[in-house]
């Protein structure tokens, strides 16, 4: 027989003694490797065996969590889970005390197998707690205010076809509306806002721009500064009426409420805000008809006949921004942020983190939070 080289005797040590190569490894918490911010009161633990035996199988396992990574060496200070019976390394949750908001907290494993053969995590692991509750938080919400908030809503109206009750429309009936818009250069900037008591599609000078079913209840904004020319241009809406809600008897299902409510807000070439809303402006037709009327006036955009306040406006992406001073050098750095809509996060110019998308799923009532790790520059 052939000599074995070294890396054939190599391999023969290694698969001799392959009992012992079944560390715990890849461990995870809630998943991910180390992570910030873990909001579960109890985190699911994971891990793998780096066993080279065939067949070999976990028999049982010991979590030890402790408070610092030195606390691992002799009895775990935050829990220890004793020996558990179980060939399961996946989705085991901590059973300790309480877990502190915003603390740190190191944990290793150790595996025994069916010989009864120990052995443990070569490197302890760690994740940190996010704000849990809402006492933990010292933060208020903050938005921008918006200093043309009144001026956008002040002469916007609700309104439907003449002749007929916007309180009181067939359902399903459609509609036509339409707005015709001069312009003596292609504008800066050009927003429009819609929401509607009823399903709708929106063109402007033909091509479609927004369309939203029924259930959609506050105002849709639409930057159409790409389809305005120099010269005239034409909005139209096409809207049909609600069906009947199927929970209605059938005594209060012969009529439905409809109406439309939109604002056309342009900055022209000279800076100068032009506002083309819903009301005396604005022309209908029923979708059998061919001449186009005057459109009628419902309410204004609270009238609480209609059952709906779209609320506020939605604005475009602002910026908030807040600079402080350090008096000393930085050994590290957390932030806790969430935000009601998509964000990004910037520190002396460079971008936090390379997440896109944020927040990720967040309870906003209970105040969950996406948390960053800094670093000095």
């Amino acid at each position: 027989m052939k000599p074995l080289g070294w890396f054939g005797r190599f391999v023969l040590v290694l698969f001799l003694n392959a009992g012992v190569w079944a560390s715990p490894v890849h461990l995870r918490c809630e998943y991910r490797v180390n992570p910030l911010g873990v909001d579960k009161a109890a985190p699911q633990l994971s891990w793998q065996s780096d066993s080279l035996t065939p067949n070999w199988k976990q028999a049982g396992y010991q979590i030890l969590v402790a408070s610092s990574e030195s606390g691992l060496s002799g009895k775990a200070d935050v829990w220890d889970s004793g020996r558990v019976d179980s060939s399961i390394s996946v989705g085991i949750r901590y059973g300790g005390p309480k877990l502190l908001a915003a603390k740190r907290y190191f944990w290793k494993v150790r595996v025994w197998d069916a010989k009864g053969e120990a052995s443990e995590s070569a490197e302890p692991s760690w994740w940190e707690m996010g704000l849990l509750d809402r006492a933990d938080w010292k933060a208020q919400w903050i938005d921008r205010p918006n200093p043309e908030f009144e001026a956008d809503r002040a002469a916007m109206r609700w309104i439907w076809l003449p002749g007929q009750d916007a309180l009181a429309a067939a359902p399903k009936s459609k509609a036509d509306f339409r707005a015709t818009i001069s312009l003596t250069g292609k504008p800066q900037d050009a927003v429009l806002f819609l929401v509607a008591r009823g399903d709708y599609r929106a063109t402007v000078n033909g091509l479609p721009v927004a369309s939203k079913r029924e259930r959609w209840n506050s105002f849709d904004r639409k930057d159409i500064s790409g389809f305005l020319l120099a010269g005239k241009n034409t909005v139209e809406v096409n809207m049909t009426a609600p069906d009947v809600p199927s929970d209605r008897p059938g005594s209060e299902a012969k009529v439905v409420k409809a109406a439309l409510a939109d604002l056309i807000k342009i900055t022209q070439a000279d800076g100068k805000a032009m506002r083309v809303v819903t009301g005396g402006a604005w022309e209908s037709r029923a979708n059998d008809q061919a001449a186009w009327q005057p459109a009628r006036v419902v309410g204004d955009l609270d009238d609480a006949r209609l059952g709906m306040r779209p609320g506020a406006l939605p604005q475009s992406a602002a910026y908030l921004r807040k600079s402080f001073a350090l008096a000393k050098a930085v050994k590290s750095a957390r932030l806790f942020v969430t935000a009601l809509g998509s964000y990004r996060i910037y520190l002396n110019g460079a971008q936090v983190g390379d997440d896109v998308l944020t927040p990720e799923f967040t309870d906003t009532k209970r105040s969950t939070s996406t948390r960053k790790e800094g670093a000095p520059a």
